[in-house]
């Protein structure tokens, strides 16, 4: 079977280990990984060069707030050169759920500010780890603000080249999973623990009575968007809860490290050692990588192989992350890219198609395209999407072929799943693929290891 290239160590034919020597992390170059750099990290570290991002990212954003004080109206040209910070592609890691295609946010705050020491970081890889062929000198723009004449500067860098593109290197001591250690959602949640640090006597009182009035006699009634919805009101109208939140989180810093590590840890885990094994079952087992022109047929067969080698080659044990079943449906995703590529046909996801986002869209032109689209038997909405939603992509990509995968991981979920169908009516359809990915069912077929040990 042929060589398959998914990450960096592939494309640069680098030992992983030097990699894992050298503190970064092995990104693919199919499809970013659910990694982000994390500002809290760098203001906890003892790292001089985090701190001095930490602390240029400050003086920045104080530099904003005074022109936005200033300026009665923003020009177009002041707000795209001092205000817009697009998420760089090259580090190959944050949104994307389709290769590394930034999604125009404009709020990338600690990436770039973290840009110039990315540079550094990788030039001094190239340099010290790959041969000339492999690199490229490049003039990179906005690189770092210049403070006398208040305009982004840029300059050269020595840095890994392919497919057209410079790749940056992360430390992985600079990156957490998705949520960093200071966020909304975290706030949200933790305002019980922040109660106690209240010292303002009315405020005091109105967390009191939203945890009696709103939490305890409806805690069983309320859903956790209801929570949230009036938790967010509370914080509205009392925005001082943000300074408390805040003090709380300093005083815990140490924990931020922690975690990061946990979620860096687990991000390689399954997007990295479990996802190579998977791909190198399907290249060894199956005929999953061979072209097949038309899309329906090739989604399709590849969607089979994939099933075929979670079902009955141990694939299952891949989708397991210390020992738990993976629960979010964008990793299921970004695993699904990982493993299609070596294609000629255009996979790309579909972030608005007219009428909400679908997974990926097969196509090699417009009259050829499939719709594929991925979900956990545990999606509450599950019923609802399989009722409504593919005839609503269907009708909105021009295409009357879409394929449904739907993934399982315990009896409760399968027999939820087929009772779904059963009751609309569409068990059976061949369009509609469902994957056991239960561990409780499965004689082993394969001695499938990850770092050389047996997943169990």
């Amino acid at each position: 079977m042929n060589k398959i290239d998914v990450y960096f160590s592939d494309y640069f034919n680098i030992d992983k280990e030097i990699i894992e020597s050298y503190g970064t992390i092995d990104i693919s170059l199919i499809n970013d990984l659910p990694l982000f750099i994390d500002l809290f990290l760098l203001f906890n570290s003892t790292n001089e060069d985090f701190q001095q991002i930490h602390e240029e990212t400050i003086k920045y954003l104080l530099f904003l707030q005074s022109i936005a004080e200033k300026e009665d109206k923003l020009l177009s040209g002041m707000k795209k050169i001092w205000f817009t910070f697009s998420e760089i592609k090259q580090t190959w890691l944050g949104f994307s759920l389709s290769g590394n295609a930034v999604l125009g946010m404009g709020s990338d705050f600690p990436t770039n500010f973290a840009k110039k020491y990315l540079l550094e970081y990788s030039e001094k890889f190239a340099r010290s780890y790959l041969r000339p062929a492999q690199c490229k000198l490049c003039n990179i723009a906005r690189v770092y603000f210049n403070w006398d004449t208040l305009t982004w500067a840029s300059a050269e860098y020595y840095l890994p080249f392919v497919n057209g593109d410079f790749v940056l290197l992360t430390p992985k001591s600079m990156l957490t999973r998705d949520d960093t250690f200071i966020n909304r959602t975290d706030m949200l949640h933790n305002l019980e623990r922040i109660a106690p640090s209240v010292t303002d006597v009315e405020l005091r009182f109105e967390l009191e009575q939203y945890f009696r009035n709103i939490l305890s006699k409806k805690k069983k009634e309320m859903s956790q968007s209801q929570k949230e919805t009036a938790a967010t009101a509370l914080i509205r109208e009392h925005p001082k809860l943000i300074d408390y939140y805040m003090r709380y989180k300093e005083e815990h810093k140490d924990e931020a490290t922690s975690i990061s590590k946990e979620k860096v840890k687990e991000v390689e885990l399954l997007f990295n050692n479990q996802i190579s094994i998977l791909i190198s079952l399907l290249n060894e087992r199956t005929e999953f990588y061979h072209i097949i022109p038309d899309t329906h047929d090739e989604a399709k067969k590849r969607t089979l192989y994939l099933k075929h080698v979670i079902e009955d080659q141990d694939g299952y044990k891949l989708f397991y992350v210390e020992g738990k079943p993976i629960h979010r449906e964008a990793d299921l995703q970004v695993i699904y890219r990982l493993v299609w590529y070596g294609t000629p046909l255009d996979v790309n996801r579909e972030v608005n198609n007219g009428r909400g986002p679908v997974d990926y869209k097969i196509s090699n032109g417009t009259k050829n395209a499939t719709l594929v689209e991925f979900k956990l038997a545990s999606n509450s909405k599950l019923r609802n999407n399989l009722a409504k939603q593919v005839e609503v992509y269907k009708k909105a990509s021009d295409t009357d072929r879409a394929i449904k995968v739907i993934l399982y991981f315990n009896e409760k979920e399968e027999k939820k799943l087929i009772d779904i169908l059963n009751e609309l009516k569409i068990w059976g359809c061949s369009d509609i693929i469902l994957i056991d990915a239960r561990r409780d069912n499965k004689k082993s077929a394969s001695n499938v290891r990850i770092d050389n040990k047996e997943v169990l």
